[in-house]
């Protein structure tokens, strides 16, 4: 039996133990959850495309059968899908030019691998679009999203107003509506910094195992295509429109702005790469974003364009250094 197969079965079931983790409860569980994808990128990162299909493949079967068909398949499409379509195109290559490009594409041997920037991009509307198939299917009924989520979410309205000193009752309407307002893109932005995440664990695994199937370039290096600024751009423009356009366009918004605070951290650590002062500032900028997150991420979103734009990090590296 091919290597591929046994480590795409025991992916897949790692997959469907770390996502029904979630069912603790708890902060620790719903940690694992997320990084549910995590044996998918490692599987289709070291053995290729047909071991992460494979794994993808135990959990549509499974979840089929404990969720039901329709709720198994989407609760296997959200975990696989990213690592799926990572698999194929991380393993895209093709002859070094002979002049770099911009988008910092690792090169071994003479040939240009499919760079890194380009997978966070097409990860962040993978994210978007299983979000918008989740937000059209509950938008089908009588009062349309916002009245399913508001009976999805009741028990929760429930406990949030039976509190000890229960708040007044149009700050319990107020809430809801903040809530069932942000649903949409906070789902978006999670599910692609989870993608995220479970990558990034998933090549410093197959990098110090020495399985991967490909260079890495480091994440200081990480630079997105230059359409990604406008796809950015317009979703956030669009989420002006009215009802349900509106709220589609701010799950493609959400998805690229979380896209690019990725890309903004890049930026920092590329623009203090070699100071002997960047562990501590790195940890003090990873602190403020834990627990000021909404604070910190819009600087590193326009910090992120700016670079694009003005190409930041090579300026710095082309300065004399100082005597």
């Amino acid at each position: 039996m091919n290597n591929w197969l046994i480590i795409g079965l025991l992916a897949g079931i790692a997959s469907g133990v770390l996502y029904f983790s979630a069912s603790a409860g708890n902060f620790a569980g719903m940690m694992l959850a997320s990084l549910a994808s995590f044996p998918l990128f490692v599987a289709g990162l070291g053995w290729g495309l047909p071991a992460a299909s494979v794994g993808t493949g135990v959990l549509l079967v499974g979840y089929a059968g404990l969720l039901g068909p329709a709720s198994g398949a989407g609760s296997a499409l959200a975990i696989g899908a990213g690592p799926v379509l990572v698999s194929w195109l991380a393993l895209q290559n093709r002859p070094a030019a002979a002049t770099p490009s911009a988008e910092g594409e690792v090169s071994d041997a003479g040939v240009e691998w499919y760079p890194e920037g380009r997978l966070v991009v097409w990860m962040a509307l993978l994210a978007a679009f299983g979000v918008a198939l989740f937000v059209l299917m509950y938008s089908t009924g009588e009062g349309g999203f916002e009245a399913a989520m508001t009976q999805q979410l009741e028990p929760l309205f429930k406990a949030f107003a039976a509190q000890p000193n229960p708040p007044a009752p149009e700050q319990v309407e107020q809430f809801k509506s903040l809530l069932i307002a942000a649903l949409p893109g906070g789902m978006s932005a999670v599910s692609l910094l989870s993608m995220v995440a479970s990558l990034a664990l998933a090549i410093a695994v197959v990098k110090r195992s020495g399985i991967s199937l490909r260079p890495w370039a480091a994440f200081s290096e990480l630079r997105f295509p230059r359409w990604s600024v406008w796809v950015l751009s317009a979703a956030a423009i669009a989420t002006f429109l009215p009802g349900l356009a509106g709220t589609l366009a701010w799950v493609v918004a959400s998805a690229m702005f979380s896209a690019f605070v990725v890309l903004g951290l890049a930026v920092i650590h590329g623009l203090t790469a070699g100071n002997p002062l960047q562990p501590m500032l790195l940890g003090l900028l990873y602190m403020l974003l834990i627990f000021f997150n909404v604070v910190v991420c819009f600087p590193l979103i326009l910090l992120a364009m700016t670079d694009q734009a003005f190409n930041l990090r090579s300026r710095a590296k082309q300065q004399p250094p100082r005597t």
